[in-house]
């Protein structure tokens, strides 16, 4: 992976996760190539997530979750 991605439960295309599980595994199934940034759609995720370490990863090659308005986000 490489480049801009969303996550959005209603969104869709290639460049799309409805889940923050399957962005996951994209980048374990794949790797990343260049730094990779998913936009966050607002809503409420219910789902455990564990980002083990990625292939491709390192301090200038970074993976970025990007919830668009800091004043109402909630991790």
């Amino acid at each position: 992976l490489a480049g801009n991605y969303t996550i959005d439960p209603n969104g869709a295309g290639a460049r799309n996760f409805t889940t923050f599980n399957n962005a996951v595994n994209a980048m374990l199934s794949c790797g990343i190539a260049k730094s990779v940034v998913f936009t966050v759609a607002p809503g409420t995720y219910s789902e455990q997530v564990s980002i083990p370490a990625i292939n491709g990863t390192s301090p200038t090659v970074t993976v970025t979750f990007d919830g668009v308005n800091a004043a109402n986000r909630i991790l």
